[in-house]
């Protein structure tokens, strides 16, 4: 019974890992995204005008879920 727990955690630890990689893949391509179009320009991902609080919310998510600024 405990190996078995033991593997579920594992499971569970590797799923919430490839799902932190997709999101800062996400955010990766927003951040780039965004900067690349510029402040007031419509986004492509929200339909809306991009402004520095989106951006810097992204970032500050990003560097949250262990992502390193420099890679984007």
């Amino acid at each position: 019974m405990e190996k078995e727990l033991e593997g579920v955690i594992s499971l569970q630890r590797e799923r919430r890992n490839e799902t932190i990689k997709r999101i800062l893949e996400i955010y990766k391509d927003m951040l780039r995204h965004y900067r690349q179009e510029g402040l007031g320009e419509r986004s492509k991902y929200a339909g809306c005008i991009i402004k520095q609080v989106m951006i810097d919310t992204l970032e500050r998510r990003y560097i949250q879920l262990g992502g390193e600024l420099e890679d984007v």
